[in-house]
């Protein structure tokens, strides 16, 4: 799927808790993982290139990736996650949820990699429940979307 836009809100509050516009027009693909037992959610979109998880691991060694860390708290309701302003789902939460965003840009000024444009390479979204929280449902949604969608 090109990753437009990526927004996330409380439901019952229609409160925008976190919303970021995507440039480049790159496909993606997406690592959803519920970890222990539930208190953990993540939602982990790379670049769609195949040997995107080195390029990573080796511009975070040589200190060409800018980071942007965005962490936000937020009460209870259901979450709605959407990507590019029409596919919507829902991530059920509990009292208190911590979001943590974490963005990789290859942005750099001195150089540039023939196969690999600039722009945006991975978004890590983690969302951490004060208790445990089955969100198997959401972990497949986000998995079948972006399936769905790279099969067009």
């Amino acid at each position: 799927m090109v990753l437009r836009k990526i927004t996330i809100e409380n439901f019952l509050t229609q409160e925008v808790i976190f919303t970021k516009t995507i440039r480049g027009e790159f496909n993606c693909i997406v690592e959803p993982h519920q970890l222990e037992g539930g208190i953990t959610l993540q939602i982990n979109l790379f670049r769609d290139h195949p040997q995107i998880h080195e390029f990573i691991e080796k511009a975070l060694e040589k200190k060409v990736l800018n980071k942007q860390h965005t962490k936000v708290r937020t009460g209870s309701g259901v979450l709605r996650l959407t990507f590019n302003d029409d596919k919507k789902m829902m991530i059920n939460s509990a009292n208190m949820t911590t979001i943590d965003i974490t963005e990789y840009n290859f942005n750099p000024k001195d150089f540039a990699i023939k196969d690999f444009e600039k722009g945006k390479v991975a978004i890590f979204i983690d969302f951490t429940f004060d208790k445990e929280v089955d969100n198997l449902k959401a972990k497949q949604d986000v998995k079948e979307l972006f399936m769905e969608v790279n099969e067009c």
